[in-house]
């Protein structure tokens, strides 16, 4: 199957059950490592063919590559090795990020980064990946920013704060720092988030 083929799959209509479905057929086909290359060309905008599409269509394929690398992680995890192999498609580009931390950190979309930080926060928790000290730095760096930017999804801030509460082992993130972003984390929080805010001031 051509690259062209598989992107046309994320701009077709959205159907019932399209995660598990279009997983299988991933699964089937073998096709996790084309996933991951077009996950990483959308997101470093490095390929023509991507840069070419309407915004509103790389959003699309953006969000859909990842709702679809969730489901595919979370049925087998080794797929997140894939971001670590070298030999992974480019395009003849030569990415900036080789690694998951810093794919995270070119993430702009808000619902990626609402399914990257599901993923993240099994990673740590569960020690699926090693990283160096630098990229747990990055990592902190990427999530802190996403928890405080201005008309942040509520889903990403808990995913994110909760990142860092997980790489407090690995990064020296001061109890200053943790109490200052719970301060701007419960201006006009929602309901969802007061929930969250009183279960993290336990844990903290």
């Amino acid at each position: 199957m051509t690259k062209e083929h598989f992107v046309q799959h994320f701009l077709s209509c959205f159907e019932k059950d399209f995660a598990e479905k279009k997983a299988t057929e991933i699964q089937k086909q073998a096709l996790q490592e084309m996933l991951v290359n077009v996950l990483r060309e959308v997101i470093y905008s490095t390929s023509d063919f991507i840069k070419s599409r309407k915004k509103t269509e790389r959003d699309q394929i953006t969000f859909r590559c990842a709702y679809l690398f969730e489901t595919l992680y979370f049925k087998d995890k080794n797929i997140i090795l894939l971001f670590l192999n070298p030999s992974v498609e480019t395009d003849g580009n030569d990415f900036a990020g080789n690694n998951f931390a810093e794919l995270l950190s070119a993430v702009t979309n808000e619902s990626v980064k609402r399914h990257f930080g599901k993923i993240l926060t099994d990673v740590l928790k569960n020690n699926v990946l090693t990283f160096s000290e630098n990229d747990y730095e990055l990592l902190a760096e990427t999530v802190a920013s996403w928890a405080v930017a201005p008309r942040t999804r509520v889903a990403v801030q808990i995913w994110a704060f909760e990142i860092l509460l997980l790489l407090r082992e690995k990064v020296n993130i001061s109890e200053e720092t943790i109490g200052y972003l719970l301060e701007i984390l419960s201006q006009d929080s929602s309901p969802a988030m007061k929930c969250r805010l009183r279960r993290w001031c336990v844990q903290k």
